[in-house]
């Protein structure tokens, strides 16, 4: 999969959404995380999250044995704190929480749905 290029990025929410990650060595990448298998819907507000048993061993995820995340990928909504979002860490990072494993990413363009679409 091509992703999108961030330097032809325009939007504003996205830059302004990558300010705090990147302060501690991290970043949005212009990706949702998608997951159809586990994927509900709220009965009263219809909004969509997903699940992952993908937690790794760490001191912050002790007793942790799985977590929901907002997934609003589906519902036309391109604002980007309705998503679960893949990050990108530095070196020194470790990965605790990933997707799960009928879980991929894909590319987005802000304010216009998927890429490709």
């Amino acid at each position: 999969m091509e992703l999108l290029d961030p330097s032809a990025n325009t939007s504003p929410g996205y830059e302004n959404n990558n300010v705090l990650p990147r302060t501690w060595g991290a970043k949005l990448p212009l990706e949702k995380l998608v997951d159809p298998a586990s994927e509900v819907r709220h009965r009263i507000t219809g909004c969509r999250s997903c699940s992952t048993d993908n937690i790794g061993a760490s001191p912050v995820s002790q007793g942790v044995r799985g977590i929901w995340y907002p997934n609003n990928a589906y519902s036309g909504n391109w604002n980007f704190e309705c998503w679960g979002q893949p990050l990108e860490f530095a070196k020194d990072w470790t990965v605790v929480v990933s997707g799960s494993k009928t879980s991929h990413a894909e590319a987005m363009k802000p304010g216009f749905g998927p890429a490709g679409s």
